[in-house]
């Protein structure tokens, strides 16, 4: 979860609340 939030957070944060799915793929994947 960390790294995904921190992939997020880096990228775009807004993202991460926008468009979980973008988050979770690149984070998780």
């Amino acid at each position: 979860m960390h790294a995904a939030v921190l992939c997020a957070s880096k990228e775009e944060e807004p993202s991460s609340s926008t468009q979980p799915n973008r988050q979770t793929t690149r984070g998780w994947s």
